[in-house]
């Protein structure tokens, strides 16, 4: 039931089927924002706690119980030597885990957070809180912030007729951009002021899946880019669940979890009749130290204005054109040479 659910708000809001770059829901502007997560933590009691994640206040005694908590779930939260151990259920299974570290000097609260998907997989991330509010313990408010990518990011997305599109990375201090024109792919690096190019093979589809598979190039989230984005996530997805109706972003949101093959993902989805992405984390468990990917998005823009200019790529002067590396020769180790024998010719 909550795969089906949470299959209903995510391809609500990539909208499967289109057949045009100009139909694509993920067409606009996306402004990757400093993201910032705020809990609070009240005594209420004798050894009676009143925890609040964005979504209401959740009132536990602090047992180590499975008590009532928001959404239908389950919260028990336990002391163990110094820490607290935080878990939440739905349904006798287990959403999620937490422990919680005080620093010696009580400004700092790190959170060893794992979340569990519906067939038993985990994914594991550490979060860190600082004090916004005076308390003892773990009573107060805490703010956790994170800077994606080191700098809050505008993503600008463009279609071009049928067979274009324009992905423009604005940053601080260099812009990297990507240009389908229907005939050729050019991306541009500021920083490095270099820029390559090669033809286009296909629509915008083809020429995603090149760019990123054949060529080696990055693209942030570009299989939601695809007119197909919502069956290829049909595809992919191995799992996915409900897990809480939440206010931490600002505005009522649905919390979905999920996995693929090389991807655990959480995804925040706004309530109302605009269903669209709030928050998504990327989390890859198969790679070395589990890193992450996470982007908040805001200022969404359906009904962009594309200029010709967009899809018109010009190297700025002084730039060099550079080949894509996956254009270039493979040069392994020379082979061993054959002892030459005694009398032989050179």
């Amino acid at each position: 039931m909550f795969k089906r659910v949470a299959q209903v708000f995510l391809c609500s809001c990539l909208v499967a089927g289109s057949s045009h770059a100009a139909d694509d829901p993920f067409v606009g502007q996306w402004k990757l924002v400093k993201l910032t997560d705020e809990m609070k933590v009240t005594s209420v009691g004798a050894n009676t706690y009143a925890f609040d994640f964005g979504g209401g206040a959740e009132t536990i005694v602090l047992d180590g119980t499975d008590q009532r908590g928001g959404a239908g779930t389950t919260l028990s939260v336990a002391a163990v030597g110094p820490n607290w151990k935080v878990v939440r259920k739905q349904d006798g299974r287990t959403l999620l885990t937490a422990t919680w570290t005080l620093s010696e000097d009580g400004k700092a609260l790190r959170d060893h957070f794992t979340q569990f998907a519906p067939d038993g997989s985990s994914s594991t991330a550490d979060y860190l809180y600082a004090r916004k509010t005076a308390g003892s313990s773990f009573t107060g408010t805490w703010v956790g912030t994170i800077t994606p990518l080191g700098a809050a990011i505008v993503l600008q997305v463009r279609p071009h007729e049928s067979d274009g599109l324009s992905v423009i990375i604005p940053g601080q201090p260099d812009t990297t951009s990507v240009v389908f024109d229907g005939k050729e792919i050019s991306t541009y690096d500021e920083a490095a002021r270099v820029y390559a190019q090669t033809p286009q093979l296909g629509g915008v589809d083809e020429s995603l899946v090149y760019f990123v598979h054949d060529l080696g190039m990055r693209l942030p989230l570009a299989a939601l880019f695809l007119s197909r984005a919502a069956t290829e996530l049909d595809r992919r997805v191995r799992s996915v669940a409900y897990v809480e109706k939440t206010g931490i972003l600002g505005a009522p949101a649905h919390h979905l979890v999920g996995r693929t093959d090389t991807v655990d993902f959480q995804v925040w989805i706004a309530d109302g009749d605009q269903p669209l992405p709030q928050r998504i984390v990327l989390t890859y468990p198969g790679s070395p130290g589990q890193p992450q990917f996470r982007a908040q998005f805001s200022a969404w823009n359906l009904t962009p204005e594309a200029t010709e200019s967009l899809f018109t790529f010009t190297a700025p002067a002084g730039t060099s054109k550079i080949p894509f590396a996956a254009a270039l020769p493979h040069y392994g180790p020379a082979p061993p040479r054959a002892p030459v024998q005694k009398g032989a010719k050179p």
